[in-house]
């Protein structure tokens, strides 16, 4: 599958070529990609394959999805010379390396944003923006589901998560500037929100309402999924960490100086703290629709080598396409009083993000959705 949506074009068919076409890049896809490999195609028979140019202004990242895809030099030369990113994943949606060339933005904002990032109380207000986003968000997940339980225990289960989580919105916000300002804070941040989650995933089943006893969630892994919902959540998170990761760079941030999460080497920090606002109504929503729909099948999914669970290549089709149609959805943003397309809204952010530590704005806010 090849498709560019919000300037990010995301490929999963195995043995699809990347080169330089001119000013642009030429993909050649295989027709029949279901198993498919470099060595089993003929790659000068005209009939095995479709072309697809894509000009290189229309283009922000790339995301490649199977290890059997390949660049030429010169399609990475100008990717990396326009400032197109690229990144690799692993078949279960985790990054495994991401590659960007020099942007071409000006240092203003990127010196705004490491001034922020070295006062600890405005980084840590920030932080908690990003908390406050993710948990108001998933609240507003459970008040759904709560609304749509018959079941009388799963209402109470609902109620008691929501009640948990409107607590730690009030811990959020009892938070003062003397607070803010102290040591300690951000790990008390950090502790707070994953605490949040804790309560939130406590009660996932309840939102999914699996019909099949192989998508029964039962606790949260972020590394080494072994059942099938934790290797969705897995791969879509990864798409939208992606897609935010771009929306960072092209608003002219450094994506790997963030707040709330801890800076490491090659780590997105900017882009995690960015797509906390996210998770909820976007990614765990999907997964939901997934499910709920009987949309994943058996043969959607693996056994890896290390016994973690992972998509087939038809599964990743599968989830791939119904997150880009999700994308091409359009909502109202509740500040801006606009339309956008839901794959827009992670530059919009982004954007708000840099105006605000230019000074342009006096706070940046989450995006919360009812």
């Amino acid at each position: 599958m090849t498709n560019v949506i919000d300037r990010t074009l995301h490929l999963t068919s195995p043995g699809t070529l990347v080169t330089r076409e001119k000013l642009g890049l030429q993909v050649k896809v295989a027709k029949d990609s279901v198993g498919a490999s470099r060595v089993s195609l003929t790659p000068d028979d005209p009939a095995a394959w479709r072309f697809i140019q894509i000009p290189i202004e229309e283009l922000e990242s790339v995301c490649v999805f199977d290890p059997t895809i390949s660049f030429s030099p010169g399609a990475q030369e100008l990717c990396l010379e326009r400032g197109v990113a690229l990144n690799f994943l692993r078949e279960h949606g985790r990054s495994l390396a991401r590659f960007t060339g020099v942007a071409d933005q000006s240092g203003g904002v990127r010196r705004a944003q490491l001034r922020a990032a070295d006062n600890p109380a405005n980084s840590a207000d920030l932080a908690r923006t990003f908390v406050a986003g993710r948990l108001e968000n998933s609240r507003n997940q459970l008040h759904r589901a709560f609304q749509e339980a018959g079941d009388s225990g799963e209402r109470r289960r609902l109620s008691a998560a929501i009640e948990q989580l409107t607590h730690q919105a009030h811990d959020l916000a009892r938070m003062t500037p003397k607070v803010l300002a102290s040591p300690g804070v951000l790990p008390a941040l950090r502790g707070l929100e994953t605490a949040a989650s804790d309560t939130y995933f406590g009660v996932f089943n309840s939102l999914l309402k699996p019909t099949q006893e192989q998508f029964i969630f039962t606790a949260r892994f972020r590394h080494s999924p072994p059942d099938r919902v934790n290797c969705l959540l897995n791969f879509v998170y990864n798409m939208v960490l992606q897609d935010c990761a771009a929306a960072v760079t092209a608003a002219g941030l450094d994506p790997e100086v963030g707040f709330l999460h801890t800076e490491r080497p090659n780590r997105p920090a900017l882009a995690l703290d960015l797509m906390e606002e996210f998770r909820p109504w976007l990614a765990d929503r999907l997964v939901i629709n997934l499910v709920q729909e009987k949309k994943m099948l058996a043969e959607h999914f693996k056994q890896t080598k290390d016994g973690s669970v992972a998509l087939s290549e038809a599964g990743g089709e599968v989830v791939t396409a119904a997150y880009h149609a999700r994308q091409e959805d359009s909502l109202v943003h509740p500040d801006l009083v606009k339309e956008f397309q839901i794959g827009q809204l992670p530059v919009v952010q982004a954007r708000l993000l840099a105006r605000f530590f230019r000074g342009d704005i006096a706070e940046y806010r989450a995006l919360v959705l009812v």
